[in-house]
């Protein structure tokens, strides 16, 4: 696994797949792949060739295990062959990699995957391009309407309202993994730090998001100049700024950061 590590950019790789999979996109990872690399850069994946992704070809889109698929060890010539699906496949068997994608999916699925905060992007390029829809449709000698152009559009948002459920289930089933729990993260003072939650940096004062039973993640409490850590507080007391939390119930904490003369 180290030497795989020394080659690729595992972060990079890692939010790949799970960007993959989330949005089903099923003209890959037999088409459509694309990696560089530079002197000073490890080989890392672009994504792009996204027309399949979110049931734009299927309505039932939303319920496939896209997970599945792409570690197929006999997948068809097209559009997941053995070939293609070998790296990702063997790094799974690797528990670093395997709870660091784990943790990924989780952390989109709290962030940029949250169904809301996927609706409300939908919406705002929507309703920036959709005083051109018309004019399009007549440019391109289209038969669509307006109305079907919004169909289309709600269909997208169908898509990510529905699909973190299934997903979830697909992990849980494939790795083994008893269910999820929820996590509630607090700071006495936003204006005063912040809190590293794996991948996600988290501002507010209050957060709450849901994770896999038993993965190990990671929290580190990062203050503002001016300020410091103090201590948790909530399910677990540490004066340590950085904890792993290896949980299957429902855990509270709050970092308090206090003035630096304090």
């Amino acid at each position: 696994y180290q030497f795989v590590a020394d080659q690729i950019d595992i972060d990079n790789y890692v939010t790949y797949q799970v960007a993959q999979i989330y949005s089903d996109n099923r003209d890959w990872p037999g088409n459509n792949i694309k990696f560089w690399n530079s002197p000073t850069t490890n080989w890392r994946w672009i994504l792009f060739d996204t027309d399949f992704i979110f049931g734009t070809w299927n309505g039932g889109a939303s319920s496939f295990d896209t997970l599945s698929y792409a570690l197929e060890s006999n997948g068809p010539g097209w559009p997941n062959p053995p070939w293609s699906t070998l790296l990702f496949r063997k790094l799974v068997e690797n528990s670093q990699f395997k709870n660091q994608l784990i943790n990924q999916f989780a952390d989109e699925f709290n962030g940029r995957f949250r169904a809301s905060n996927v609706s409300q992007h939908i919406d705002a390029i929507a309703n920036y391009v959709e005083s051109e829809m018309a004019r399009h449709f007549a440019r391109w000698g289209q038969r669509q309407t307006l109305a079907g152009w919004q169909w289309e559009v709600d269909q997208l948002k169908f898509f990510s309202n529905n699909r973190l459920s299934f997903l979830r289930s697909y992990i849980i089933n494939y790795f083994g993994i008893n269910g999820t729990y929820q996590l509630g993260i607090s700071i006495n003072n936003p204006s005063a730090g912040s809190v590293q939650l794996n991948s996600l940096k988290l501002t507010s004062a209050n957060w709450q998001g849901e994770y896999f039973d038993n993965i190990p993640v990671t929290l580190t409490a990062v203050p503002n100049s001016g300020y410091r850590f103090s201590h948790w507080q909530g399910n677990i007391n540490s004066s340590s700024a950085s904890l792993e939390l290896d949980r299957s119930t429902n855990t509270s904490l709050q970092a308090v950061f206090v003035p630096s003369g304090n």
